[in-house]
């Protein structure tokens, strides 16, 4: 039987070692809960019970908004909704997928080494953005809390 050996090619390892230059330049974000393996990072906001969802794609980096672990995606939607106006105005981009709700993509080149740097600068500004629009507007007690949202936040 023939060995495969599977080639990775330069970009795909720049998007690994993107978030350990990430967490380098935002030493908290290693406590950010790691998805989908090397591509996707959850910074909780707390009091909130939302998720400011991080990734890498093959052509750059983007965010968006979730629930945390377990929610349904109608419960988000529900809260965004009552709070649209005010995230739209201060994310800059509306609502849009429900599944994937205020997604913002920068494109980026990853075999160019001051690309993947000022992709990082961007990411970890657009998360500070979005964290502060969410912990202003979504508040776990606030307007658009839904009635099945449980006392204990679990990412």
């Amino acid at each position: 039987m023939d060995e495969v050996v599977k080639m990775e090619k330069p970009a795909a390892a720049a998007r690994q070692a993107f978030w350990s230059m990430y967490e380098d330049r935002d030493p908290a974000s290693a406590d950010d809960r790691k998805m989908a393996g090397a591509t996707v990072r959850w910074r909780a906001v707390p009091d909130t019970r939302m998720v400011v969802s991080r990734f890498t794609q093959e052509s750059g980096v983007g965010l968006f908004l979730r629930g945390t672990w377990g929610q349904k995606v109608a419960t988000i939607a529900h809260r965004l909704r009552a709070a649209d106006d005010q995230l739209s105005a201060d994310l800059g981009t509306g609502l849009g997928d429900p599944d994937h709700p205020y997604t913002t993509l920068l494109p980026v080149d990853w075999t160019d080494a001051e690309a993947v740097t000022a992709a990082i600068e961007w990411l970890v500004r657009r998360t500070d953005d979005y964290a502060d629009a969410v912990a202003k507007h979504l508040r776990a007690d606030g307007p658009g809390r839904s009635p099945d949202q449980q006392s204990y936040v679990r990412i």
